[in-house]
């Protein structure tokens, strides 16, 4: 199976623009995804940003906020999805900053984007809330170690 789905991912990444031929293989997050990060890591000050794109072998559901809706929230199903991560080297902490969701595999059709900054994230006590604020990197934490591993080189 392993080799079916590296065959499928080298003839993709073959067939992808030269944009996303920048991305180096990160992780298989256990069989549900294919994980890439960007390699251009950016540092300003004290922060470090990384990028990291999921590719899900099976589709996952996100909610989206709708203040004038009835029940508030709805679930919509995503293909894959680019998170924004800023790492504190010093202090070792991780800060999820945006996440956008696709409805393609291919991260070429956006559903949406989640930020930091967001009144819904902010005031939010949800799981998927929790995700976007700021918090310390410990040692079995494994993939957000491995993460501020490559941050912080």
């Amino acid at each position: 199976m392993k080799k079916i789905a590296c065959l499928w991912l080298m003839c993709w990444l073959g067939l992808q623009t030269q944009a996303w031929a920048a991305w180096v293989y990160f992780d298989g997050n256990y069989g549900n995804a294919l994980q890439y990060y960007d390699p251009n890591i950016e540092a300003k000050g004290k922060s470090v940003t990384l990028r990291i794109f999921n590719m899900l072998t099976v589709q996952d559901m996100v909610p989206i906020y709708d203040a004038g809706a009835p029940k508030k929230l709805r679930m919509v199903v995503y293909s894959s999805d680019l998170s924004t991560y800023e790492f504190n080297c010093k202090e070792q902490t991780i800060h999820l900053l945006s996440r956008t969701f696709y409805n393609d595999v291919d991260g070429k059709f956006p559903i949406l984007t989640y930020k930091h900054t967001d009144k819904f994230i902010e005031q939010g006590n949800s799981d998927f809330a929790k995700q976007f604020r700021k918090r310390a990197v410990y040692p079995n934490h494994d993939k957000p170690l491995k993460m501020m591993n490559l941050a912080c080189r």
